[in-house]
């Protein structure tokens, strides 16, 4: 029985997620008040929906043959 790691290193959604989370960065460091706390609130923003929904959907993740 696969455990909760191992369906999270399956899971197809972590590249995406962790591109989701450079892109609300650079969007807070972008405009005229871009400032790193502002890319750091933009990650974490972007990086907890899609993060959130990785980990959440990994508890479901087929792994190998089961």
């Amino acid at each position: 029985m696969p455990t909760y790691m191992d369906r999270l290193k399956a899971h197809p959604g972590k590249g995406s997620a962790t591109i989701m989370t450079g892109l609300g960065a650079t969007a807070g460091l972008s405009g005229d008040t871009g400032s790193w706390g502002a890319a750091a609130v933009g990650a974490l923003i972007m990086g907890g929906v899609f993060w959130g929904i990785v980990l959440w959907t990994a508890r479901t993740q087929p792994v190998g043959s089961e």
